[in-house]
């Protein structure tokens, strides 16, 4: 269901998780007497996260509508039917009732394909469950693309058509699909309510305050944050949240007039900000991508996220069928009756933590995103012209220093535009588990079991208490993506070469300090500094029970900076340093 609209202004090249291993390396038998104070433990979150944060929401129930649909009747054996009324928020069975409405005006659509029903699930707030049992690579979900939401059904809706030269700006806006999809949801949403006919799925739409995503965050949960890539990028999509509502609200030049047409039946004949929040989340937590465009799929949204018990690169994936009428999914795996259904989004932890609030306890695609520079001085554009303090955000004159490579503002700037890079400073996604231990295992097939029981044995001869650790020391080649292998050979200026004229670096002991420098930035357990990060995760308090909720090192974010350190750990201690 991804990549949602991020629309970051920083100048970066797009990350490459293609990580490739090689062969080199070697077993070392590692003697340690006594245990040792390792790696924090992660905190788990207890459950999975939601359909690209979908579900798993956790908190309260979304607010009833004020009004009964046109149309809609309970059958008389419904439990709790006489209290299911729109409107009866105090009621236990509203959100029940709410979940059983929805599954009755998907039933109403008639899907081609269903195997899946909306059900309540304790700690994700709502989910889906198979009705029937499911194959893997079964075809179990068809939605009618009638029954999607998604900028085609944006300018045929009678809300946005009866705005003249609204659609019109849209198409002039920074992002078209987007913003005709946020205007339909508002109006749907927001204004037409109980009349829309996607009613029955808007009111299951989580509030924000049931999940409370990062761009949520005030300043005490930002500061969880601090040393990471994260808080960069989540400042920078609290920014781009901020800067669409400038586009969006009325006061704007841009859709000013438009805006309050469309909106005018609202409080204040406007669309309010709290409003505009909400729609932005729901776009870019939920939204399923295909043909290029994101779309709001009822049903299929409500999938929860989960690692797949057999084949993690296995992750989601929906197509429209032939005659392009039905987005169609297969499942990632086998489910029994009565199950529930998971879908894998093969995103790091980063990513769904950003855009919809939740870490995964068991993740094989996550990696941490680490920033590096060639010179503070080359910050920016490698593009332009003049001086080295000239080329792009260089800062004050104290960031203004001379490449430790002897090398001259120009010559950094060929080097960069011969290598792939439009800029000097980089980020690059490290410490991915899976692909350490790919690179591991041939030599833990080659290690002796003897060697280490001699080593074992003459350890505890010296010291009873002896605690043996194997290492399988691996080189940058073995686990660095071919463009971070480029991009440490040009910082150190070791040239690569090309064709017949290739030279082959060992690049690990410039990787090795890449990492160092990242994780010296991390909370450090063994610090007193970690008692200050303990007590401002304990005052920053979650979302409620559910994914996306707790406090303390439960809290989303101190369990993604813990588990972030502990992948920089892994991957430092398994760095090759002779």
């Amino acid at each position: 269901d991804l990549p949602p609209d991020t629309d970051e202004e920083e100048e970066e090249e797009e990350d490459d998780s293609d990580y490739q291993t090689g062969g080199r390396g070697g077993a070392s038998v590692k003697v340690e007497v006594g245990s040792g104070g390792g790696p924090v433990t992660k905190a788990g979150m207890g459950s999975a996260g939601g359909a690209g944060g979908a579900g798993g929401a956790g908190g309260g129930n979304p607010s009833d509508g004020a009004v009964r649909p046109a149309g809609w009747s309970f059958p008389s054996t419904f439990r709790g039917a006489e209290a299911c009324q729109f409107g009866a928020k105090n009621s236990t069975d509203s959100f029940d009732c709410a979940v059983h409405v929805f599954n009755e005006w998907v039933a109403s659509h008639q899907f081609p394909v269903q195997k899946i029903e909306a059900q309540p699930v304790p700690g994700m707030r709502v989910g889906a469950v198979a009705t029937s049992a499911i194959k893997a690579e079964e075809l179990y979900l068809s939605v009618p693309t009638s029954a999607v939401m998604d900028a085609a059904s944006a300018v045929r809706s009678s809300g946005l058509r009866s705005v003249p030269g609204l659609v019109d700006k849209i198409r002039m806006s920074p992002d078209p699909d987007f913003f005709a999809l946020l205007f339909h949801l508002l109006y749907e949403a927001k204004v037409l309510g109980p009349k829309s006919r996607w009613w029955p799925y808007l009111r299951l739409l989580p509030e924000l305050h049931e999940i409370r995503p990062p761009f949520e965050y005030g300043e005490l949960e930002m500061s969880l944050l601090e040393g990471s890539h994260v808080h960069k990028s989540v400042a920078a999509y609290k920014q781009t949240v901020d800067r669409h509502w400038g586009f969006v609200s009325a006061e704007a030049r841009a859709l000013k007039h438009e805006a309050r047409e469309l909106f005018r039946s609202l409080p204040g004949g406007q669309v309010d900000e709290a409003a505009f929040r909400w729609a932005h989340y729901v776009l870019d937590s939920r939204a399923i991508w295909w043909s290029g465009a994101r779309h709001l799929v009822p049903l299929l949204d409500l999938i929860n996220c989960k690692e797949g018990p057999t084949n993690p690169d296995r992750v989601h994936a929906t197509r429209l069928d032939a005659a392009g009428l039905n987005a169609d999914t297969l499942a990632p795996w086998a489910f029994k009756e009565g199950e529930q259904v998971f879908e894998n989004y093969g995103q790091p932890n980063s990513v769904y933590f950003q855009y919809h609030g939740f870490v995964l306890p068991e993740n094989s695609h996550d990696c941490v995103n680490v920033e590096s520079s060639i010179s503070p001085a080359l910050k920016g554009s490698a593009k332009g012209k003049g001086s080295g303090a000239e080329a792009g955000d260089a800062g004050e004159a104290g960031d203004r220093e001379e490449d430790p490579a002897g090398r001259d503002a120009n010559t950094l700037r060929r080097q960069l535009r011969e290598m792939g890079f439009s800029s000097g400073t980089q980020t690059f996604c490290v410490g991915n588990r899976r692909t350490l231990q790919e690179a591991q295992r041939p030599l833990r097939a080659k290690t002796s079991p003897a060697r280490v029981l001699a080593a074992s044995l003459a350890a505890r001869a010296v010291a009873p208490e002896a605690q043996i650790d194997v290492e399988y020391k691996v080189h940058a080649d073995d686990v660095a993506e071919p463009r971070l292998l480029k991009w440490l050979a040009l910082k150190a200026n070791k040239p690569l070469g090309h064709g017949a004229q290739a030279v082959q670096h060992d690049l690990t002991p410039e990787l090795r300090e890449m990492v160092e420098q990242a994780l010296d930035k991390y909370p450090d357990p063994d610090s007193w500094e970690y008692a200050d990060f303990e007590d401002r995760a304990l005052r920053a308090v979650g979302a409620g029970a559910g994914v996306g909720g707790g406090r303390g090192l439960s809290h989303p974010a101190a369990v993604l900076m813990v588990s972030q350190r502990e992948l920089l750990e892994n991957l430092l201690d398994s760095l090759d340093d002779n």
